[in-house]
């Protein structure tokens, strides 16, 4: 180390003693490339500055204002579930606020589960003869606690009606075969497992001196109902009622009418299990059943405790990470609320984030677009009279889901308690089966919704719906500045999937669509894709027609507002092309061309714009720039 510095002291003595010593000169930092011309490659021209200010991070293979939008949706969601109070007076933001409350109070959370569990524990500790094991079984399920088997109201995916299932339950290990495991590592698991049974005893109230003999009860209980499974078979039984003995098992005649329910069929999850049930209550041990539900009423109470009891034995057979016991309560809240209540904090989201007056615009925003789309079939002359005839029926009955959902939930029965978060797991699960059991017989079950806490705009064809959630109304997709950005973003977005519903034309008016997407195949396959490959135009084509008519139809409905001026003009192209920002490494770019449906970036803002006479007019653009096309192709226009 010293051989090597001496000989740079030496040379620094003498520059300083010859008076020309200098600071070395850094090297020089170049300035950016400057931003294409408009006419030569409008996507750089616009995004220019957003592809400066955010490089690809280290390992990653890409980065766009959509991932911007997904934090942002993210972070408010994570707001949301800190939040004990509610900062505005939606009920779903009140309800939130309360759940909230209950699950951070940490000192409250043990002793609100002991108040929530001691009458269940009551009622257990009741059963004197076999004939109140079913009483006490319906009686757990009404307070929330699905003990021994899974009961609900779900919808039939051939009819679209609720129908009334049984499915097994009540052991919680993940796979029977658990309950019989010689692998080492699964049987360590199985071991903690038995210890965790053991826990919740104690938290019911059991002596230590017993837990052991109770845990084991359980644990037999638990393997033998696990092993009496056979294959994921499912049957559906017609109930009559003339004949007590017409319900596949017997202790579902007793549970329904304790539910209130007087069912004309049933579907039933593996009847095997529910036979193996059957014989069970035949000549049961009544003090082995009373330790059995005892751990079904704790562990239905597990998520709302302060120490979540669950981790060892779930870290052990890793359905969760290894490492810390404690899982925090932010989490387990998060957790609880996708798993109970994701449409609470969907309702709550939209409350919290998305104002009336931007719902209005927005809403205004589709209906121009509507109004848009029926004239660009009114003008579609290549279309037949039937099929322009069916295509109006389709977009007049068409449903538009902006910021909402067109069937919203009602909150109303649902009370939560901002001192027991236990108490508040207990009736969410209450409050969901009635929602569910009340479509028996009803009208068709709609399809999930989509939460508004999550982007997302798109077209439901199965409903003929438009959706647009509340998240997905910020950038890039909205922000609310002026007309002109809002219908080159938003408005464009809601053309583009409004026009995949019009793109499953069959027969002579398919053909005649397709002729006219044509151009574009080989448009697109000429665009080079990081210097290694060219675009997939044939794949990317329903994509790359869509964004075409998303140009088409915006540009239409925009100018319908009233005869804009130059720089708005510019303005609803430029939103365009800002919505599709994004940055990628060259190799995901070109690996992308043999999966994806999508064109790259750019592609997508300068290929249905080159088709477009009225951007070239806007920004003067000239024959033979790269901007403009020599024989445009038109879908709508």
């Amino acid at each position: 180390m010293t051989l090597a510095i001496r000989p740079l002291i030496a040379v620094l003595l003498i520059s300083f003693a010859s008076g020309s010593f200098a600071a070395p000169k850094k090297p020089a930092v170049l300035p950016p490339p400057a931003a294409p011309a408009a006419c030569a490659d409008f996507y750089n021209h616009v995004n220019h500055p957003w592809l400066l200010t955010h490089p690809l991070l280290d390992g990653a293979q890409s980065y766009s204002r959509w991932d911007e939008q997904n934090s942002l949706a993210e972070q408010r969601t994570r707001d949301l579930l800190a939040r004990s109070g509610a900062t505005n007076p939606g009920v779903a933001s009140n309800l939130l606020a309360a759940l909230v409350a209950s699950a951070h109070d940490q000192i409250n959370l043990d002793p609100a589960a002991h108040l929530v569990a001691q009458p269940l524990l009551a009622q257990i500790d009741a059963m004197r003869k076999p004939r109140d094991i079913p009483k006490v079984i319906a009686a757990l399920h009404a307070a929330g606690v699905s003990a021994v088997f899974g009961f609900d109201a779900l919808r039939d995916a051939q009819s679209g009606q609720a129908r009334l299932w049984f499915y097994p339950g009540g052991f919680g290990l993940p796979d029977p075969a658990y309950y019989i495991a010689t692998d080492p590592e699964l049987q360590r698991g199985v071991g903690l497992y038995r210890n965790y049974l053991g826990e919740l005893l104690g938290f019911a109230g059991v002596s230590e001196d017993k837990l052991a003999e109770q845990a084991n009860w359980a644990f037999v209980m638990e393997q033998s109902l696990a092993l009496s499974m056979g294959p994921a078979t499912s049957e559906t039984f017609i109930i009559d009622p003339a004949q007590k003995n017409s319900y596949p098992a017997r202790v579902m005649t007793d549970f329904t009418k304790a539910q209130g329910l007087s069912p004309t069929q049933i579907s039933v999850q593996q009847l095997a299990f529910f036979r193996a049930l059957d014989t069970m209550l035949e000549k049961p041990s009544v003090p082995q059943w009373k330790a059995y539900l005892r751990t079904q009423v704790v562990h239905a109470l597990a998520p709302a405790l302060a120490n979540d009891l669950r981790r060892p034995y779930l870290a052990a057979l890793n359905m969760v990470p290894a490492g810390a016991v404690a899982t925090p309560a932010s989490e387990r809240l998060a957790e609880l609320t996708r798993r109970e209540v994701a449409e609470l904090l969907s309702a709550a989201y939209a409350e919290s984030y998305l104002s009336s007056a931007d719902q209005q615009r927005a809403e205004a925003i589709a209906e121009a677009v509507r109004a848009a789309m029926g004239r660009a079939l009114e003008r579609a002359a290549w279309l037949s009279p039937e099929g322009k005839a069916a295509a109006r029926t389709k977009l007049a009955a068409m449903r538009l889901a902006i910021g909402k959902p067109t069937d919203p939930t009602s909150f109303a029965g649902l009370t939560l308690d901002r001192t027991s978060h236990a108490g508040n797991v207990l009736a969410l699960r209450r409050w969901n089966r009635a929602r569910s059991l009340a479509r028996l017989g009803g009208a068709p079950w709609p399809s999930s919704p989509v939460s508004q806490a999550q982007p997302a705009i798109g077209y439901q064809a199965g409903e003929n719906q438009l959706i647009v959630s509340s998240a997905a109304l910020s950038p890039p997709a909205f922000d609310g500045l002026s007309a002109a950005s809002s219908y080159g973003s938003l408005g464009a977005l809601l053309a583009q999937q409004m026009s995949l519903a019009f793109s499953d034309f069959t027969g002579n008016d398919g053909f005649a669509l397709a002729s006219r997407q044509a151009g574009l195949i080989a448009q697109y396959s000429a665009y080079p894709v990081a210097g290694m490959a060219m675009v997939n135009g044939v794949r990317m084509q329903p994509q790359n027609a869509a964004d075409l008519a998303a140009m088409e139809i915006a540009w239409d409905a925009f100018n319908a507002q009233g005869a804009a001026d130059l720089i708005a003009q510019q303005e609803f192209f430029r939103a365009w092309a800002a919505v599709w920002a994004r940055q990628d490494t060259p190799s995901a770019l070109v690996a992308a061309q043999s999966v994806s449906v999508f064109a790259p970036a750019k592609w997508r803002v300068n290929g249905p714009l080159v088709n477009t006479p009225a951007f070239a007019q806007a920004f003067a653009c000239k024959p033979g720039q790269a901007m403009v096309s020599g024989n445009p192709v038109s879908i709508w226009r």
